[in-house]
């Protein structure tokens, strides 16, 4: 189904070069609920992902693609409130803090900074913000199709087009299993719960 999220494995890749690009939102991945070994801790995750419309392209010419993945909150410190707020050039207010729709990202525009670091011998990219667009920027136009997978709603031409990994990443949450019959799907939720450029008007505001 298009440009799906591919696990980069142990081989050789040549990772997005760091800069501020013009990128365009084109997956919205529900991962369900993921155990952190790290942090010792359960919580919803999600993968978004944007294909970068700047001049920087792969080798094979094709347009570079970038993952992160958020925890699925609205929290006041939460990586994903922080990036949301600063894309859409506005606060949430309280009502949209009670539960936002994250699909409704998909499609839209931004400028997604991208930063390097490295890990035992292997540089990777990484989403270090997200902004929204400036005043008289040319709204950027992305080749990818678009993707989005509910995990309470699968769509499953979209799940077996994922790579192994993710399907398996996806497999291993309680919201899966419960659909399977082995889990009883707790912590399952659709939506969310509880640095900017120009201001916008209310009719600009993307999402």
């Amino acid at each position: 189904m298009g440009f799906i999220a591919k696990d980069s494995g142990g081989g050789d890749f040549t990772p997005v070069p760091a800069g501020t690009y013009p990128a365009v939102c084109v997956q919205v991945i529900d991962l369900g609920t993921q155990y952190s070994e790290h942090y010792k801790n359960s919580k919803h995750k999600v993968l978004l992902g944007w294909e970068l419309c700047g001049d920087e392209r792969q080798d094979s010419g094709e347009p570079f693609l970038i993952w992160h993945r958020y925890t699925m909150s609205l929290h006041e410190n939460a990586v994903l409130r922080a990036h949301l707020e600063a894309w859409r050039g506005k606060s949430f207010d309280e009502s949209e803090l009670a539960g936002f729709d994250v699909s409704r990202i998909l499609g839209k525009p931004c400028f997604v900074n991208v930063s390097h670091n490295s890990n035992n011998g292997k540089t990777y990219a990484n989403v270090a913000a997200v902004m929204a667009m400036t005043k008289g920027t040319p709204v950027p136009q992305a080749s990818a199709n678009r993707v989005v997978f509910d995990i309470e709603n699968p769509d499953m031409n979209v799940f077996e087009s994922f790579s192994d990994n993710l399907k398996a990443t996806i497999k291993s949450s309680p919201e899966w299993q419960a659909r399977e019959g082995g889990g009883d799907g707790s912590a399952a939720s659709a939506g969310l719960t509880p640095e900017q450029t120009a201001p916008m008007t209310e009719d600009e505001i993307p999402f």
